[in-house]
């Protein structure tokens, strides 16, 4: 499940987008979404439960309702076992139809178990960053370079040694401008 669950952030992550500065946003908050790429560092317990945030144009379709979109809003978010064993990973999926910055709670759970979940972003000079907000100082409006992905799955006969799930991916340019691709 762990190997998949990378395999999924990955796809994502390969095609997130970034948009400049839109010359006539609608508002101030789509304005502030089409232009956001956040990771956080965050911990649960004292272990990595680190969360992202971003555009990206790799939306699933999964009932025979949805419809495809141009892009989505991807959220990957950890959470706490209600069993205890271990933490969640969520995958929410929200296309642009449906409007952005909402609060994210729930969505699909896309690997449980986990002892830790840790990214790590790496600007084009090499320079890493345990978190990323494409809208502060001196990131304003950039993507990663890459990312690299650490999972560890809680392994049960042996509690001490989890098993370690190592990935990264670099990110292409993607920058959209407002009336076309650039």
């Amino acid at each position: 499940m762990a190997r998949i669950t990378i395999e999924r952030i990955l796809e994502d992550l390969e095609s997130a987008i970034i948009f400049d500065e839109m010359e006539t946003p609608a508002t101030e908050k789509d304005s502030q979404m089409l232009t956001r790429f956040v990771g956080m560092d965050k911990e649960i317990h004292g272990r990595s439960a680190d969360t992202l945030r971003f555009l990206s144009t790799s939306h699933l379709v999964l009932d025979e309702w949805s419809r495809e979109y141009g892009f989505s809003e991807i959220v990957y978010n950890v959470q706490e076992s209600r069993e205890g064993t271990g933490l969640i990973l969520q995958r929410n999926d929200t296309p642009e139809a449906d409007g952005f910055l909402k609060e994210s709670k729930g969505g699909l759970v896309m690997c449980e178990d986990i002892f830790s979940f840790n990214l790590t972003y790496h600007d084009s000079d090499g320079k890493t960053y345990d978190s990323w907000d494409s809208t502060e100082e001196g990131l304003n409006e950039r993507l990663p370079a890459m990312i690299s992905i650490s999972m560890d799955i809680v392994n049960r006969s042996n509690p001490e040694s989890p098993f370690r799930f190592i990935s990264g991916v670099a990110l292409p340019v993607a920058r959209i401008r407002h009336g076309g691709d650039s």
